[in-house]
């Protein structure tokens, strides 16, 4: 008889329209978070995509803003101006993507890390730099933890043998 007692409360709060109230309520929030959750991934996703497609543009643009400043120094003030309309169009883009919620990896004087960072160099004369970024030759972009692109950088030190 204890034992039936005891299905009959456990059967009880089974039906209890509070507890299955409760439940419900419960298993609805974890229902949204999720869904929350995995809108947010795709948000990410979708960005990450779309600043990959104009990063391919904001490198040629630096490239010509670098090229325009060697050419304001050699040729005087009427490219002073073009190099001062290019810059800003780089700015306006650098804010447009970043009010997307991605960031530029600083990296000059960091530690070399390799899920962030890709290495197409060594400094040997960087004194003190030993694996450490020592110039960045292409932005890295991330969006949250989620690495869009890495940043491409010149690391101190010099390659032994082992």
């Amino acid at each position: 008889t204890t034992v039936h007692a005891e299905k009959d409360a456990v059967g009880s709060k089974d039906t209890d329209p509070q507890d299955r109230l409760l439940r419900a309520l419960a298993e609805a929030e974890t229902a949204r978070k999720r869904a929350d959750a995995a809108q947010e991934r795709g948000r990410i996703a979708g960005v990450a995509e779309a600043v990959t497609a104009i990063l391919a543009a904001l490198d040629s643009l630096e490239l010509v803003i670098g090229a325009a400043q060697r050419m304001a120094a050699e040729g005087g003030p009427k490219w002073r101006t073009h190099v001062e309309g290019l810059e800003s169009l780089e700015h306006e883009l650098k804010s447009a993507i970043q009010c997307l919620g991605v960031a530029v990896i600083r990296s000059t004087g960091e530690a070399f890390d390799p899920e962030r960072h890709e290495a197409i160099g060594l400094d040997p004369e960087a004194d003190g730099s030993a694996n450490r970024v020592v110039r960045v030759e292409q932005s890295g972009y991330v969006i949250g933890e989620r690495l869009i692109r890495p940043a491409r950088v010149i690391v101190g030190g010099r390659l032994t043998k082992s």
